[in-house]
């Protein structure tokens, strides 16, 4: 929970905090006090509000810990979409549907422990499993990066790429757009995007234009053929690799439909 609140924004957290019943509420020490506020705003003044990034890592090392015993259909996460902000729904994920999208991000994007999976995509249900909880069951790297830079300077996304070696990435289609516009005929020296191996432009409409355009401006500075792959992101899921010869999740079923008559394409 972050930012000035609109009254829309208002009538959402009142709306999910009544559905998931909610105990404790997590945010940032710069965000707090207005999250705090908000709360307030929705009649829920005395919901505890707590800023992890004020937690000291061995702040709690002596206290007991009761393990947590779990089952494939027991709840992990209760995700909420973007619908109506008096009536926001909330998908039921369970470890089970969870630990499915893991293999499934595994097999779709390439990943292994070996892999540095980053990018900005904000902490809604598929940034939080794409970029953090997938590199923890794999065991592998997590770079996280902060959206606002990359609005006013998109090529600041792949420097960074470049300095941390990032090997897999989900980022929406505007992003890829704008640094091919960016990089001209005569990309900047120093960038090498030879690691980077899944480049999944996703969480918006895919534009034809931008995947030519992309990997044609990129393929100076390193970029294999083949990395950038269209994909899909459901609120309430994993994303999703949907290009031609990229293999979906398990139990995914696509068609086509023909642009013009929505008919069904082979």
């Amino acid at each position: 929970m972050a930012g000035a609140p609109s009254r829309t924004d208002a009538e959402r957290t009142a709306s999910i905090v009544h559905d998931a019943a909610v105990d404790l509420v997590l945010t940032e020490t710069a965000h707090a006090t207005e999250t705090s506020r908000r709360l307030s705003r929705v009649g829920r003044a005395g919901l505890t509000c707590l800023a992890v990034d004020g937690l000291r890592p061995d702040g709690y090392a002596g206290a007991p810990r009761q393990p947590v015993h779990t089952t494939a259909d027991s709840l992990a996460l209760l995700a909420y979409d973007s619908g109506p902000a008096t009536a926001p729904r909330g998908a039921l994920l369970t470890h089970g549907s969870l630990t499915a999208a893991m293999a499934g991000l595994r097999r779709t994007l390439g990943t292994d422990r070996h892999s540095w999976i980053g990018g900005w995509l904000p902490r809604h249900t598929p940034g939080l499993i794409g970029q953090v909880l997938h590199p923890l069951w794999l065991g592998a790297t997590a770079v996280t990066l902060p959206a606002e830079p990359f609005r006013t300077d998109p090529l600041g996304w792949l420097r960074a790429i470049s300095r941390h070696g990032i090997t897999e990435t989900v980022a929406p289609d505007i992003l890829h757009a704008r640094c091919a516009a960016l990089l001209g005929d005569e990309p900047p020296a120093g960038l090498d995007l030879s690691r980077w191996r899944t480049a999944l432009n996703a969480g918006e409409p895919v534009s034809a234009g931008t995947m030519a355009a992309f990997p044609h401006r990129c393929a100076p500075l390193g970029l294999r053929p083949g990395t950038l792959a269209a994909g899909y992101v459901p609120a309430e899921g994993a994303p999703v690799a949907l290009a031609t010869g990229a293999r979906t999740g398990a139990g995914c079923l696509l068609r086509r439909r023909g642009p013009a008559d929505r008919a069904p394409a082979p």
